[in-house]
Order: C-alpha cells, then sequence, then structure tokens
C-alpha cells in the first residue's frame, strides 16, 4: 500500500513538472506571436509563424487540459490510498 501512495506521490510530482514546462512553452509561443504579428517582418513569414505557433500553442493547451484532468484524477486516488493507509494503521 505504501508503495502504491509513493508510486502515485511520483506520478503527481512527474505530471507537475510537466505542466509547468507546457505553461512555460504556451508563455513563449503567446509572446512569439504577439512580436511576429505586431514585428515589423514580411507579412508571410509573420503569418506562418503566427499560424504555426498557433496550431503548437493549441496543442499544448490541449496536453495541459489533459494533464489537469489526469493530475486531478492521481490526487484524487493519493488522497484515497492515504486515507486508506491511515485506517489500517489505526487497526
Amino acid at each position: 500500500m505504501e508503495k502504491r501512495l509513493q508510486n502515485s506521490q511520483t506520478q503527481v510530482a512527474g505530471l507537475e513538472r510537466h505542466l509547468r514546462e507546457w505553461k512555460t512553452k504556451a508563455n513563449e509561443l503567446e509572446i512569439k506571436l504577439r512580436a511576429a504579428q505586431k514585428g515589423p517582418v514580411k507579412l508571410d513569414s509573420a503569418a506562418k509563424a503566427a499560424v504555426v505557433g498557433t496550431v503548437e500553442l493549441n496543442a499544448l493547451k490541449d496536453k495541459l487540459a489533459w494533464s489537469t484532468k489526469e493530475l486531478d484524477g492521481l490526487k484524487a486516488t493519493f488522497e484515497a490510498q492515504g486515507q486508506l493507509l491511515a485506517e489500517a494503521r489505526k487497526r
């Protein structure tokens, strides 16, 4: 039981790390998109960069949404396992 609890903790920590990385990447892409839309570059290259960046940003947002759901599920499992472990120790 304690081993499963540790595994859940490890999974939660890993997902939280991925969420932070993806949020950072999403922020960087948003900054690049804004710069591409405002900058004095050729319209075609700015438009292409904006489309590519938007696709990447949307993919990252999808990953963030999925990972957040996964993280919430793991946290719920983690809490339930912790409660079961606490009850088992009382007995």
